[in-house]
């Protein structure tokens, strides 16, 4: 690709995503403007005309909405959802209305029900403890790794892209440590909201 290509493509790029950020400015805006007003049913149905747009923000306020019942049936599993996928798109915000709608465990109990992040974020974090030597892991190292490859599988079968790969990797650690990758079954259940695997 020549320079002035390249230049072209990048302006191009620019343009479309000042385009985007216009877009989004003017539908805050006409949000704000309605939310003012607390009419609450034309703020609800004008998050879900904006539903398909790519903003963590769009997600976050429907949740809310969701959780306190304004412009909308009050439903906080619905409001789960939305909020796992604000944070999915990078909400800092969503995280702490998750763990309110779970009593502060959403990680755990969202495993539970067959959450492909929450199970994902789980097996990360028991890989790093494993990797560092956190005094928590078993002193088995077999033990540890079998721990690390359920949550890895769990979160494969629950349809998170990532695991999958990981998956492999723990397995082979296993064999190194003459073990054999534990089976795991897809055992999701309803704790607080429905199951909820992604495919």
């Amino acid at each position: 690709m020549t320079k002035s290509a390249a230049a072209l493509l990048l302006l191009i790029l620019t343009i479309s995503s000042a385009r985007a950020d216009d877009e989004m400015a003017k539908f805050w805006e006409k949000y704000n403007e309605i939310a003012e007003k607390e009419d609450h049913v034309a703020a609800w149905n004008l998050l879900e005309r904006g539903h398909g747009k790519r903003d963590a923000n769009i997600h976050l306020s429907k949740g809310y909405r969701l959780l306190l019942g304004w412009g909308v049936e009050r439903n906080k599993c619905r409001a789960a959802l939305e909020f796992e996928e604000a944070e999915r798109q990078g909400s800092l915000f969503a995280f702490t209305y998750l763990h309110y709608i779970y009593n502060g465990a959403w990680q755990q109990i969202a495993a539970e029900e067959g959450n492909p992040d929450a199970l994902f974020q789980l097996a990360e974090a028991a890989w790093a403890a494993y990797q560092v030597g956190n005094p928590v892991t078993p002193f088995s190292k077999l033990l540890a790794l079998e721990h690390v490859y359920r949550l890895y599988k769990r979160a494969e079968l629950a349809g998170h892209p990532k695991a999958s790969a990981q998956v492999v990797t723990i397995d082979s650690h296993i064999r190194k440590e003459k073990g054999h990758p534990p089976v795991v079954e897809p055992d999701f259940k309803r704790v607080i909201c429905d199951v909820r695997v992604r495919r």
